[in-house]
């Protein structure tokens, strides 16, 4: 899986819309990056965004429904998430979003999952109750483990780290595409 693009919109210190593009120039020539900037600026809530987008939930923040939303900023009337993902060739948009209705009140967040074609978007799911199962069937990673694997946030690599060795062999396994062999030597 690679990442393309981030998208946010009114979400923690981020207020406005703010893309990443992975695909640009700096980005294609290095393939190690880092976020960096002052506590408050926003590092963690572009980590928060992509998770957001993918699975709905945050490591901060576990759940947003109707009744609580503590990731939108303060003030505003929307907030979303948007991430384009690529694997091998075919690319992929997953997206989360929410919205105060005129009463003051939260609406129910959305969240779809679409295929990105030339001849346009096919839209492979719309139902939040399905998404988790969808993203996880592309990307072959639960929540648990693409944020462990993938996103080590502040202060969570010593967590992977002293992960049980079957736990994190099975994480590498299918970050690498080599649990095939420990199926094979199952069998």
């Amino acid at each position: 899986m690679r990442i393309e693009k981030i998208r946010l919109q009114n979400l923690n210190s981020l207020y406005g819309t703010h893309e990443v593009d992975l695909t640009s120039e700096a980005f294609r020539k290095n393939n190690l990056f880092l976020i960096w900037g002052p506590t408050g600026s926003g590092k963690t809530t572009i980590l928060d965004g992509i998770t957001l987008a993918l699975y709905g939930r945050t490591s901060r923040l576990d759940k947003v429904n109707k009744t609580t939303n503590a990731i939108m900023s303060q003030g505003t009337k929307c907030c979303a998430a948007e991430v384009t993902f690529s694997l091998g060739t075919t690319r992929y948009r997953a997206s989360w979003s929410q919205e105060i209705n005129r009463n003051g009140n939260l609406n129910e967040y959305k969240r779809e999952l679409c295929k990105l074609t030339d001849d346009g978007d096919i839209v492979l799911e719309t139902k939040p109750s399905c998404m988790d199962e969808a993203i996880q069937g592309l990307i072959k990673l639960s929540y648990e483990q693409f944020t462990k694997a993938v996103l080590l946030e502040q202060g969570k690599f010593s967590e992977f780290m002293s992960a049980k060795d079957d736990d994190r062999a099975k994480i590498l396994e299918q970050l690498t595409g080599t649990d095939i062999y420990t199926k094979l030597s199952k069998k």
